[in-house]
């Protein structure tokens, strides 16, 4: 693009994360989905903000996929992961993973 005068234009660009990107686009096309997705992060941000662990070395939840988050674990452990189901049976609930033989 070009000014009246032919000089070209310098467009300024905003860097956003792939995920934020994602999530923009997805609303863009379907509402319905980026407002469930919305929904979804501020239950999630919620646990992660009120859950307190024994342990004083322990990472903290992280927000992962849609609807769930991740909470690392040291080895033999791996991680326990946090879902929510909202469909016809709703349900929260934690799942372990182990890892290599010793787990």
């Amino acid at each position: 693009m070009v000014d009246g005068g032919g000089v070209p234009l310098q467009l300024e660009t905003q860097e956003i994360g792939a995920s934020e990107a994602s999530e923009t686009m997805e609303s863009v096309v379907d509402p319905e989905s980026g407002s469930r997705r919305s929904v979804n992060r501020a239950f999630w941000q919620r646990f992660i903000d009120h859950v307190q662990f024994d342990h004083s070395d322990q990472l903290p939840a992280r927000h992962s996929g849609d609807n769930w988050v991740r909470i690392p674990l040291s080895k033999p452990l791996g991680w326990i992961t946090g879902f929510r189901s909202t469909g016809a049976k709703a349900e929260v609930g934690l799942f372990l993973t182990f890892r290599d033989e010793d787990g």
